[in-house]
């Protein structure tokens, strides 16, 4: 089961030059991350990452980038989807995300037993 992690809630910030063609001179990009932790089943250590929150034309987007909690959390089943702007591929939004909780738990173990009984009446 895949995991993403936060350890701290620093949003990280930055901010870059605008070199598009039809940019003003002056123009800017501003972006928001937070460093993440990825736990893979079967995996000894996780993989360290940065989460783009937030890339944009406007400074204020930045300001208000949403950082996520201290915590572990699931992906779900919004974060996955068909990207257009890449021929209809399935993609990841991996800010699509669920705090890990006792009742999240239980909500993914009643929706694998459903599953699993379902398996069952097909054998």
């Amino acid at each position: 089961m895949l995991t993403i992690s936060f350890e701290s809630d620093n949003k990280l910030t930055d901010d870059f030059a605008n070199n598009k063609a039809d940019a003003s001179p002056d123009a800017r990009w501003f972006t928001a991350s937070q460093k993440s932790l990825m736990f893979k089943e079967g995996s000894n250590y996780p993989d360290k990452f940065i989460l783009g929150l937030s890339f944009s034309a406007n400074k204020k987007d930045q300001d208000n980038a949403f950082v996520f909690p201290v915590g572990n959390y699931f992906l779900t089943d919004e974060a996955f989807f068909l990207d257009p702007r890449n021929r209809n591929n399935p993609s990841c939004d991996f800010t699509k995300l669920e705090l890990i909780t006792h009742e999240s738990i239980d909500y993914r173990v009643k929706e694998l037993l459903k599953l699993k009984a379902e398996l069952k009446k097909n054998d």
